[in-house]
């Protein structure tokens, strides 16, 4: 029982993380089924198991016959029960135990500060699924001591279904980006060339395709990146379901792929070709729909190829029979017996104590992460504010909005868009957008950084500099100033990140590197409110004059000291807009890595 609360608190603190993921990011949409899955995978195996043992007075025909010439998974055929010996008695040893407790007590530190980097989900549910094996291991193997091993199976057949956990963690930025830009860019290439044929001229742009009636932006739900994670995650639940080998389900996942990349790229060409033809307001009854058909069908497809496998045998090979040999653990004779009530008797105790061990570990873990942060978020006192003077009356001045995508993924509560000819002839961006104190205000607000949105819009970074700092009426306020390579020359952007209602803003300490959200331990965890402030300039060549031109002819006459610091809304002019996002090169890409 100790061991059983101990396990289900880790499991829940672990779906509680990734829950923002899968709230928050439509990519991991899926990952609220996984859980479900991973249980009814585990009780289909005992159960399997079960029906294996019932069936070998006859020979296995009966079994055989149930499963319509299927193959078992390559765990079971391969598994003889053993006792506390082997594989067993290595994963038992309480030196993994301890390696496990510690790494969930450092990761839990550091998750508290960042519950959405994947870092951590992967350190977490690394850490579970090897505590849920162990003291699984361990209670499979006393159970296989008191009950004889013909009724016990091995705990490795359980690897599967806790693993699986897996498929819904998020993937760690520095894989997941080059994937989404190359695919995007991939049928971004071949949806322009499909159009040629067809007599549709259009140009790629990065990530846009510009047509005679407008531009189509191909964002990561077109470039098959989400298709493509939830398709893995059913070709392996499904080769699971049909009993495939190894072979077989590596098949059902290309096949997978395959027709995920084939329908996105069908999706692509058919909202370009409705905006050809009655311009870019009508994708919008065409975007969901299609997606949904896409998402569909891959569904149907991998589920048929699975099916397809299992009925025909061919892909993982014919494998042999599933092996119910007599155990070393069953019982043979009185001088036997003995010696396994000699070993349940020396394992019990130990067992006992390492349950007991670890819920004591695990609430005290949980308890001194809560006073950490209390004790460091208590030293954070209040500081001084600002609010934005935003420009009126300027050389074409326009209000900007991007797609509904865009505004889903970055969940703001409060924002607004603006771009102007300043007199000179130079062309300036500012963005600014708010989100309300809550744990995901900061997982938010890091989501919208120049670093990911400018190179998804075929914007390179070319150098970013080190925290600098503005400072007007007393306030200070850092800042990091980025440049990006364009086709018409350099884009300037200036860019912070400001935390409500603290003196000591922790986007100053954070360094350019994905490891900046370590610093985290020391700041707090985020949850106050978090705005963003993004101004960018076209059509300066050097980085200095840029520099010179946003902070001192534009941020500093537009940035002034609050004069209420109970006030939560920071225009000074102009209406608030729950609609408004970020600019046409932000579709929403996260920099979580």
């Amino acid at each position: 029982m100790p061991a059983a609360v101990a396990l289900g608190w880790m499991w829940f603190r672990l779906v509680d993380g990734l829950r923002l993921v899968w709230s928050l990011d439509p990519r991991y949409a899926y990952g609220w089924a996984v859980p479900v899955l991973c249980a009814y995978m585990v009780w289909l195996r005992w159960d399997r198991w079960r029906e294996a043992c019932a069936c070998r007075a006859d020979g296995g025909e009966s079994e055989r016959k149930a499963m319509n010439g299927a193959q078992p998974p390559e765990e079971a055929k391969s598994a003889e029960a053993t006792g506390p010996g082997g594989w067993a008695r290595a994963f038992l040893s309480p030196a993994v135990a301890a390696v496990l407790a510690l790494a969930y007590a450092g990761v839990r530190l550091v998750q508290e500060a960042n519950p959405w980097w994947s870092l951590v989900h992967w350190t977490l549910a690394l850490v579970c699924v090897g505590l849920t094996l162990w003291y699984g291991a361990g209670a499979l193997a006393m159970a296989r001591l008191v009950g004889g091993s013909d009724r016990t199976p091995p705990w490795r057949l359980f690897v599967f279904p806790v693993a699986f956990i897996l498929v819904a963690v998020p993937w760690p930025y520095v894989w997941s980006e080059p994937v989404i830009q190359a695919l995007t860019r991939a049928n971004t290439w071949a949806a322009v060339e499909l159009l040629g044929w067809w007599g549709i001229p259009a140009v790629p742009h990065g990530n846009v395709i510009e047509l005679a009636t407008g531009q189509v932006g191909v964002d990561e739900a077109c470039s098959g990146i989400r298709s493509l994670q939830g398709t893995l995650m059913l070709a392996l639940f499904f080769g699971e379901m049909h009993l495939l080998g190894w072979r077989g389900r590596l098949a059902v996942v290309a096949a997978g792929f395959a027709l995920a990349l084939a329908g996105n790229l069908a999706r692509t060409l058919l909202l370009t070709w409705v905006a050809a033809r009655e311009g870019g307001s009508a994708i919008e009854a065409w975007h969901d729909p299609a997606g949904l058909t896409v998402l569909a069908l891959c569904c149907a497809g991998v589920w048929l190829v699975s099916a397809r496998l299992a009925c025909g045998k061919g892909s993982g090979g014919v494998q042999p029979e599933w092996r119910m040999t007599r155990a070393r653990g069953s019982s043979e004779g009185p001088g036997e017996d003995r010696t396994h009530r000699e070993t349940l008797e020396t394992m019990l105790p130990r067992w006992r104590m390492a349950a007991w061990a670890g819920l004591v570990w695990v609430v005290a873990v949980d308890a001194a992460v809560a006073g950490w942060y209390a004790r460091v978020e208590s030293g954070r006192g209040g500081g001084p504010d600002w609010e934005l003077v935003w420009p009126e009356n300027e050389k074409e001045q326009i209000e900007l909005e991007v797609s509904r995508a865009a505004g889903e993924l970055l969940q703001y509560d409060e924002g607004r868009q603006v771009r102007w000819r300043r007199a000179d002839g130079k062309v300036c961006q500012m963005s600014w957008f708010r989100w309300r104190p809550g744990r995901a205000a900061g997982y938010l607000a890091k989501s919208h950084s120049p670093v990911v949105c400018m190179p998804a819009a075929a914007f390179p970074l070319e150098w970013i500099s080190e925290v600098r700092w503005l400072v007007k009426d007393g306030v200070r306020i850092p800042y990091r100033f980025y440049r990006f390579r364009g086709d018409a020359g350099p884009v300037h952007v200036w860019y912070t990140r400001w935390e409500e209602g603290v003196a000591e803003q922790s986007f100053a300490r954070e360094t350019a590197g994905p490891w900046s959200r370590l610093s985290s331990v020391w700041m707090g965890r985020g949850r106050q409110g978090q705005r963003v402030l993004v101004l960018a300039v076209w059509g300066v060549t050097h980085a200095e004059e840029a520099e010179r031109l946003l902070v001192e002819e534009e941020l500093k006459r537009r940035l002034r000291l609050r004069r209420s610091p109970g006030e939560t809304n920071p225009f000074s002019n102009g209406p608030v807009s729950e609609r408004w996002a970020v600019p046409a090169v932000s579709d929403g890409y996260r920099s979580d890595d």
